[in-house]
């Protein structure tokens, strides 16, 4: 391919991304990103696919944009707190008109009543009797030793 084939291929290119400038289209996808849209729609409707997008904000790859990345992080992180807040609404309003999945999650995050309801990893200290009925052939020592490990290695249970 000689270098007049390779220009009309990049005329063609520009012409079918609406002729918009990759400045242009960084700033439309984080417009859109911050109004809600996901990154694969938002990319579309900047005129670059999602992955073009993607490269930008690698910082192994040869078109990594740190100003693009770090703008992308805020728009996104703005936009995740926007997203929780939506789902957990819908989550109550299913849990009212008798989602009983949405009920016992809900009862299982805020009442002490129904924490059983938790996932075994945020019910707190592992219990070394129950431990002892499914490892039996385990000495005493060894299973205190495990359950000190694991609950150093454990992370804190955010509450608010």
């Amino acid at each position: 391919m000689d270098l007049a084939e390779r220009l009309a291929d990049v005329e063609r290119r520009n012409e079918q991304s609406g002729g918009v400038s990759d400045d242009e289209a960084k700033e439309r996808f984080l417009e859109l990103l911050s109004e809600g849209l996901t990154v694969s729609e938002a990319g579309k409707q900047a005129g670059r696919s999602a992955t073009w997008f993607r490269r930008r904000r690698n910082p192994d790859g040869s078109n990594y944009d740190e100003a693009f990345s770090e703008a992308f992080s805020r728009a996104t992180g703005e936009n995740r707190a926007a997203i929780v807040e939506d789902v957990f609404t819908a989550m109550v309003k299913a849990a009212k008109e008798g989602n009983v999945r949405a009920q016992e999650k809900i009862l299982a995050a805020y009442s002490e009543e129904f924490s059983f309801m938790k996932p075994q990893i945020a019910q707190g200290p592992v219990n070394v009797e129950q431990l002892q009925v499914f490892f039996g052939e385990l000495p005493l020592a060894k299973l205190l030793e495990l359950k000190e490990a694991r609950d150093a290695a454990r992370l804190p249970v955010i509450d608010q």
